[in-house]
């Protein structure tokens, strides 16, 4: 739901803002991270690189979530600052320049009203991706209940716990 609507936020009160009909509030977003550990992982994975990198590439939510086929696996969400209305800290979001004219404003259709919008700056140059890790179907699955994106593809995928040979 969020990769397919062009923003996702980093932060749990702006993942129950975006998606108000499943979480009342951040508290309930924590929780429901804190019982699905790989996507907890995974999450916290793509919030530290994405501010860092300044984006992240669509392709890495490939293996934990399901791809809609009609993106562009190259295509980037381009990380940004931002401050909900009211709230005290700033937080990350991603966003798809590709879908929106004006960024702040496809932001503010999804989260609401933002005091505080800019782009990431000072990216680091030693800053590496930390490992991937591939998720078994279930969590694949909770992941699209969060994320929303819905083609599966389990090319490369194994089996929770096993190793790859490579």
């Amino acid at each position: 739901m969020l990769v397919a609507r062009g923003v996702v936020p980093l932060d749990y009160a702006g993942i129950a803002a975006a998606l108000p009909q499943q979480f009342a509030d951040a508290a309930r977003v924590k929780d429901w991270f804190q019982y699905r550990p790989d996507a907890l992982s995974r999450f916290h994975s793509i919030r530290k690189s994405a501010p860092a990198l300044g984006y992240v590439d669509i392709s890495d939510f490939r293996g934990i979530l399901h791809n809609d086929s009609t993106m562009d696996d190259s295509a980037k969400l381009i990380a940004y600052r931002y401050r909900r209305t009211g709230a005290r800290q700033r937080a990350a979001v991603l966003v798809d320049p590709a879908m929106y004219a004006d960024l702040r404003a496809g932001v503010e259709a999804v989260l609401g009203p933002v005091e505080d919008f800019a782009a990431v700056e000072k990216v680091p140059r030693d800053v590496r991706h930390d490992a991937k890790t591939s998720l078994d179907p279930v969590s694949e699955d909770v992941l699209d209940q969060l994320f929303g994106l819905r083609t599966p593809d389990t090319t490369g995928l194994r089996s929770f716990g096993s190793r790859s040979s490579a």
